[in-house]
């Protein structure tokens, strides 16, 4: 029998799959109608300290991880890029805005990425940093300019993953979403 921690954290993994697969216009307000029915109270771990709703926002980013892991595996057996399929663009996108929201860590959607590349070629990488590139601007500010120590370790430790294959576009990423 799962416990109850266990069942919001799928239901959140369900949220975040179904969620991921609609369009861009729909899947936040989506993500967040679906998660409130879940019995998630995004309000109170928006607006509450760090310390105290840390167990909620870790549970959050495992649905999170697991949603990406499930996504990344099913592309993988398909024979399919995963920078391909929109729903795993969508869910990189959803884990930023949930980050920004304050529902989950500020590195979650770092650590989304480097699980995103870990799974993908060198060759493949290329728009993988092209889908970087045009969301700069919200990588910066999950960093917070780059004074949020957690995040910028989580963006170095994502760019380190093909520090072999693309030096100077690591290099540059990394000076762009750190200022």
């Amino acid at each position: 029998m799962a416990t109850p921690e266990l069942k919001l954290v799928e239901d959140a993994k369900a949220a975040i799959v179904a969620s991921a697969s609609l369009g861009p216009d729909t899947a936040i307000s989506e993500l967040e109608r679906k998660l409130s029915g879940a019995g998630w109270n995004l309000h109170d771990i928006k607006t509450s300290a760090e310390k105290e709703k840390l167990a909620e926002k870790e549970d959050m980013a495992l649905a999170f991880r697991t949603a990406v892991e499930q996504l990344l595996t099913e592309n993988s057996r398909a024979g399919k890029d995963s920078i391909q399929d929109k729903r795993v663009v969508s869910l990189l996108d959803l884990s930023m805005h949930a980050a920004l929201e304050n529902w989950v860590p500020r590195q979650l959607p770092c650590m989304v990425m480097h699980d995103w590349l870990e799974a993908q070629s060198a060759d493949q990488c290329s728009q993988t940093f092209s889908y970087l590139e045009q969301r700069a601007d919200k990588l910066r500010d999950l960093t917070l300019n780059g004074e949020h120590s957690y995040c910028k370790a989580a963006l170095l430790k994502c760019c380190n993953t093909y520090s072999f294959s693309k030096v100077r576009s690591i290099v540059a990423l990394y000076s762009k979403y750190t200022g």
